[in-house]
């Protein structure tokens, strides 16, 4: 459990953790003024420990934050209806260690994932919607050089939150 955490000089607050990857976890926080105040977004950052529970080297933060930097630049090109985008520009902070972690400001989509969807037979129609979207969301990020690992129906807080209920 995160404690509620200010980031960002108190911009943001983060009020739990999402998720977590291989080597990076999900967020959820809140804008804690200006006009956007109260407004949630996700920061994705990197994963201070291994599955092990091995805290990672400085070695392997360098990479790993030159890793999520690129990812920031290239998702900074990609605008899909159905990717989630970078909010603000991405900013640095230190984990209680003293190592500098990057982290990026996603928007926040009203979570909605696949296996929430009625455990019914989904109409040929509905089904070819999901994965028309799903697929055209792929394609736009494969073309900005990113490759998406980790397509579940059970992730909310990835791609399958993007998708459209609306026929």
């Amino acid at each position: 459990m995160v404690q509620k955490r200010k980031l960002n000089n108190s911009k943001y607050t983060v009020e739990r953790v999402l998720g977590s990857g291989r080597f990076s976890q999900t967020l959820l926080a809140y804008h804690t003024a200006g006009d956007r105040k109260d407004e949630r977004l996700v920061i994705k950052t990197l994963r201070m420990f291994d599955e092990n529970s091995t805290r990672k080297s400085s070695e392997e933060i360098k990479k790993l934050n030159d890793k999520l930097h690129r990812e920031a630049t290239k998702l900074s090109k990609c605008d899909h209806p159905h990717v989630v985008q970078l909010i603000d520009e991405e900013f640095t902070e230190r984990d209680s260690f003293g190592n500098e972690l990057v982290c990026l400001p996603l928007e926040y989509i009203c979570a909605l994932s696949l296996d929430k969807l009625d455990k019914r037979v989904l109409p040929e129609k509905e089904a070819l919607r999901y994965i028309r979207q799903i697929g055209e969301a792929l394609i736009a990020v494969h073309k900005k050089g990113l490759v998406h690992l980790d397509i579940k129906p059970d992730k909310e807080w990835q791609l399958s939150e993007r998708i459209d209920r609306k026929p």
